[in-house]
């Protein structure tokens, strides 16, 4: 038995969506010879009751409170059974068709008296980008709340492959009844708003005695910036790792994130361009770090945020990569500072019924059209090549993806996933905004293009 920590519950409090609190991450396999696969529901169930064993997280549940008066805790879930989890959809379509299957899967909310999460497999997929072969998707559809998504990648690298499971204990095998768990956070309840309210106070007297901070920045709104209307839409691009690593080269100190942030920035301001909608400043992106290095915390969900300016009214590329690997660097600085503070606890201490109602308010808060915005898009960090496995159910894996979660106030969401030489961006988006990323697909490419020109020019230069 374990307690759901604050940093975790959010996705359960914020929003009443599954847009913010739902991903589906997704594998391409195939076969040696290229062809059709005929992979059976029985098959692939017996694959995955061996497969989960790798953590106690994917057979547990969890138990909700009434009244929210504490926090959630999971518990072994004695109902559990791999075939519940395991869809097997109708195969032999196109990517368009894909991408439809995957859209419908990843909103259908979850029944959190299961454990949340949905092994998706999509067999035989024709004209994937990049992809020549028939392929199957294998997508693993999750909640928020019990993984993020460095976690997640590391459980899935282990998962999804054919070596020995070496499992994980991760909720333990004790349990206890709702009502058992009522009673004991209804007594626990006066001594958690004495710790919060002593907390606050000191965090209070710390602000008082810390330098005066600029106020936050912030940016033109653009049309991502809205509340969420539609579903969301997935599609992707891949970029080779050589020319990243030669970008790399040219310009002292760009981390792979930098030079990322960069093409995306100049993709988004040509997309914007073409409906006259640059907006009339910069745009930023909010990125997740991990902290894991940096402090020890039970959370599932271990990272911070940091805003990155992507500088897109700086014409020359060269000195845009510059400014955004300084500003991606003061970030990380700072969110290593804070780390190092007592305030990086806050979150945790908050009790149930408290932290439910400040993340509907900010919720709603980040819901409403502003003109000015904290940020515009989201981009994740880079998922290494050894953290993604190379073998399902015997067969290659040919690629990897996700269909991001999208939040209040930003409609658009990049992740990357770096596996076989190849640098995989997949973008989510809400359907209502850009139905069709095909256009989209084209500037990140083009970006990617002219950012290795312009720096060849400019060393030739």
């Amino acid at each position: 038995m374990r307690q759901v920590r604050a940093r975790d519950a959010v996705y359960l409090y914020a929003g009443d969506n599954q847009s913010f609190s739902t991903a589906l991450s997704c594998t391409t396999i195939a076969g040696a010879d290229g062809g059709p696969l005929h992979l059976a529901h029985d098959e692939v169930v017996e694959w995955a009751r061996q497969r989960v064993a790798i953590s106690d997280q994917f057979r547990s549940k969890m138990v909700q409170l009434p009244l929210n008066v504490g926090l959630p805790y999971w518990v072994p879930d004695p109902d559990f059974s791999v075939s519940d989890h395991i869809v097997i959809h109708d195969g032999d379509i196109d990517w368009a068709g894909a991408k439809e299957v995957m859209t419908t899967a990843v909103e259908q909310p979850f029944d959190l008296s299961k454990p949340p999460w949905t092994l998706h497999v999509i067999p035989n997929v024709t004209g994937l980008p990049g992809e020549d072969r028939v392929v199957t998707i294998v997508g693993f559809r999750f909640h928020h709340v019990a993984f993020d998504g460095l976690t997640l990648v590391k459980l899935l690298s282990k998962m999804f492959s054919d070596d020995p499971v070496a499992p994980i204990e991760f909720v333990g095998s004790d349990t206890a009844s709702r009502t058992s768990l009522t009673m004991r956070e209804i007594r626990r309840m006066p001594a958690q708003w004495f710790r919060v309210s002593r907390a606050l106070l000191q965090e209070i007297r710390r602000n008082r005695r810390r330098e005066p901070q600029p106020p936050a920045r912030v940016f033109p709104a653009t049309r991502f910036n809205r509340p969420l209307a539609g579903r969301r839409n997935i599609d992707f691009v891949e970029f080779e790792r050589s020319d990243v690593a030669e970008l790399q080269s040219r310009i002292p100190g760009l981390t792979v994130n930098d030079v990322l942030l960069s093409v995306i920035g100049e993709a988004l301001k040509r997309h914007l361009a073409q409906s006259g909608e640059i907006p009339d400043g910069s745009i930023a992106a909010l990125s997740p770090i991990s902290t894991r290095k940096m402090y020890d915390d039970s959370s599932s969900n271990q990272f911070s945020l940091i805003v990155v300016d992507l500088h897109i009214d700086q014409p020359d590329l060269g000195a845009r990569l510059g400014e955004i690997s300084a500003e991606s660097k003061a970030e990380k600085e700072r969110v290593a500072e804070w780390s190092k503070s007592e305030s990086k606890h806050l979150m945790n201490l908050v009790p149930a019924p408290a932290l439910r109602r400040i993340m509907r308010v900010n919720y709603r808060s980040m819901s409403a059209i502003k003109p000015e915005v904290p940020f515009n898009i989201v981009v994740s960090n880079v998922h290494t090549e050894q953290e993604t496995a190379s073998t399902i159910m015997g067969m290659s894996v040919r690629q990897a993806w996700a269909l991001a979660p999208l939040g209040a106030g930003a409609t658009l969401a990049h992740t990357v996933a770096d596996y076989r030489g190849k640098l995989v961006v997949a973008v989510t988006v809400d359907s209502d905004v850009m139905p069709d990323l095909a256009p989209y697909r084209v500037h990140l490419l083009e970006s990617m293009a002219t950012h290795l020109a312009h720096t060849s020019e400019e060393s030739a230069g």
